[in-house]
């Protein structure tokens, strides 16, 4: 009975502290989208087709 207890305490805690983290890095970087200070999503390479192997170009 303790353990599960125990074990319920933890996940709850995990849950919380992840929880504070995803707030607390989504603010931050949100904040930084709104000022222009960072531009991380436009230095990410777009997607493009082309970068994915074929079944031809992965048997050569």
């Amino acid at each position: 009975m303790k353990s599960n207890s125990n074990f319920k305490q933890v996940i709850e805690c995990y849950a919380a502290i992840l929880f504070i983290c995803i707030i607390f890095f989504g603010s931050v970087y949100i904040a930084g989208e709104i000022s222009g200070a960072n531009d991380t999503l436009s230095k990410l390479p777009g997607f493009s087709w082309d970068m994915i192997n074929t079944w031809s170009e992965i048997i050569k």
